[in-house]
């Protein structure tokens, strides 16, 4: 088995149990849609006042309530647009656009296989592995909201959804982090994403009123997705509109699942993840994500080293595999045994 089929396992594994695992429960049907037509939606609070005023205790006050930050502008624009075309660069060289036009407008998108076949490039982008760590603004509310040192994790996932009909389906965060108590995630679109594209819907304070969902609530569904069932009457539910440079937060508790494309157009968006370094770490975290490349490999083209392995000096604190799954069965095993700390 290769270094990375061993990190996917061990982090399916963390996501539900080695029965599920091995196939020896059968395949649960769910009928929760990914259509947003489905579904009662409110629109996200809009945290930009708080964020561009520096007003770290209201933006405290609502994550902690509301387990996610929206916040329109909290990113550069330029930068966003850069990086986008830098990766629909690479669709058009593998013939995966309608025309070469890499503009700032979007861009039609063939049928046939999707970006993901293309990883190992995407991977190796400088731009998409720096992206998040020369946006300050950002870092500086993760320190006012962590109140001590964090990280953003090197492990990020790419996201590509054409109007197939795939979206993720209900789940927290947390069941593939296993260990981390206080993980953020940070959606991120890249250009203007409408809610035909598809976007990030979240159930408002389940971070707090759901805990972790434990192994035995969790299932695979009719497409191999592992979700749980939840009464979505229960919930008020979060959407909105995003253009470029806009940012969705959310707690690692937060339950939450993606919407269809409906559109002809390629949703790009990236998963960024940001922890506390009182959180315990495990080493799966910082493993290049879908690839057999090494970060050496990743880094051949790089014109600069400043972002490079600057999580070295924490590699002695990374827990063992066994440590890792002792944490993970003592957690999964409580479902209130903790919730956010913020």
């Amino acid at each position: 088995m290769s270094n990375q089929q061993d990190v996917e396992k061990r982090i399916q594994h963390n996501a539900t149990d080695s029965a599920v695992i091995h196939g020896l429960y059968e395949t649960v049907h769910n009928d929760w849609s990914g259509e947003i037509k489905d579904y009662d939606i409110t629109p996200y609070t809009d945290s930009s006042e708080a964020f561009h005023d520096g007003d770290y205790d209201e933006i405290k006050k609502r994550a902690k309530s509301d387990g996610y930050l929206y916040i329109k502008g909290a990113l550069d624009v330029e930068r966003n647009m850069s990086l986008r075309d830098d990766v629909l660069r690479i669709c058009a060289e593998q013939n995966l656009l309608l025309k070469d036009d890499i503009l700032r407008d979007d861009v039609d998108v063939n049928s046939g296989s999707g970006p993901t076949a293309f990883w190992d490039i995407f991977v190796k982008l400088q731009s998409f592995n720096e992206y998040l760590h020369k946006e300050p603004l950002l870092l500086k509310l993760f320190s006012h909201m962590y109140g001590e040192e964090f990280m953003l994790l090197p492990r990020v996932l790419f996201r590509f959804f054409k109007n197939n009909g795939e979206f993720s389906k209900l789940h927290q965060d947390f069941w593939y982090s296993g260990v981390a108590r206080n993980m953020w995630t940070a959606w991120v679109p890249f250009g203007d994403n409408p809610i035909d594209k598809g976007v990030i819907v979240t159930a408002k304070g389940s971070h707090l009123n759901l805990g972790n969902i434990p192994n035995e609530d969790r299932f695979f569904d009719q497409s191999n997705q592992i979700t749980f069932k939840l009464n979505k009457d229960d919930y008020e539910w979060l959407a909105s509109d995003f253009e470029s440079g806009d940012v969705l937060l959310f707690h690692n508790l937060t339950t939450h699942f993606s919407t269809t494309n409906t559109t002809n157009h390629l949703r790009l968006s990236a998963d960024f993840r940001f922890i506390p370094l009182s959180d315990p770490l495990a080493d799966y975290f910082f493993i290049p994500h879908m690839t057999e490349y090494t970060w050496d490999e990743i880094y051949e083209d790089w014109d600069s080293t400043e972002y490079q392995r600057y999580w070295s000096h924490l590699e002695s604190k990374f827990m063992s595999p066994d440590e890792i799954d002792d944490t993970t069965n003592s957690i999964m095993s409580h479902t209130t045994q903790f919730q956010s700390n913020i």
